[in-house]
């Protein structure tokens, strides 16, 4: 009778815990949606980390033709995005593909007021820093212009110091607020001939 009445009892608990894990919510992964849920999950997110430290990156489709062009800020944090279709031709492009860096930390140290060590006079070296995207499937024109002087006798040295990033140097000549205006352009040879342009401008004054 005991015996039965051991039976019974290891019955009842062993029905009670079958329950309790029938109705938990927490998901068992099988092998195929550990691959497709939880793999995934994993490679974004080593995907973010690992684009510190990376100025562009260029995404193919199976057939090897380009699908998508990234390219990244200063801080590693996605600037201009430009999507195409396996035909070459643009179906999609955001954010901003060309950056300047160097003068705009300055400006934004001296909304906050903070100390900025920046005096500049005439015949002092201007200098300042732009990133600019290299996207594919495009011809590329830029140029750049201090647009209150005769920008023809301007002297300005370029140096290309990255993959995205040139340095810019031009000797100031004129008193007073200096503009420089930089303008980007892509011409596709898409079905759509799609151009887009971009205007960077900036100013600093000359004492």
């Amino acid at each position: 009778m005991k015996n039965k009445y051991i039976i019974i009892l290891s019955t009842v608990i062993l029905g009670l815990i079958a329950v309790v894990f029938y109705f938990k919510d927490e998901k068992v992964y099988t092998s195929k949606e550990y691959s497709s849920d939880v793999k995934q999950k994993k490679e974004v997110f080593e995907s973010v980390i690992k684009n510190e430290g990376i100025e562009e990156k260029i995404e193919n489709f199976p057939s090897g033709k380009i699908m998508r062009y990234t390219s990244y800020d200063d801080l590693g944090i996605q600037a201009f995005t430009v999507l195409f279709d396996e035909k070459g031709n643009v179906e999609n492009f955001k954010g901003y593909p060309l950056i300047e860096t160097y003068q705009n930390q300055i400006s934004r140290k001296r909304r906050l007021k903070q100390d900025v060590k920046q005096y500049l006079k005439v015949g002092d070296t201007l200098k300042y820093h732009y990133l600019i995207a290299n996207v594919p499937n495009a011809k590329r024109n830029f140029k750049i212009e201090n647009t209150d002087v005769d920008d023809t006798k301007v002297k300005r040295i370029v140096k290309k110091t990255s993959k995205i990033g040139i340095d810019v140097k031009e000797v100031l000549t004129k008193k007073g607020i200096n503009t420089i205006e930089a303008v980007l352009n892509y011409e596709f040879n898409d079905k759509e001939k799609t151009s887009i342009t971009y205007t960077e401008i900036f100013e600093v004054e000359v004492h």
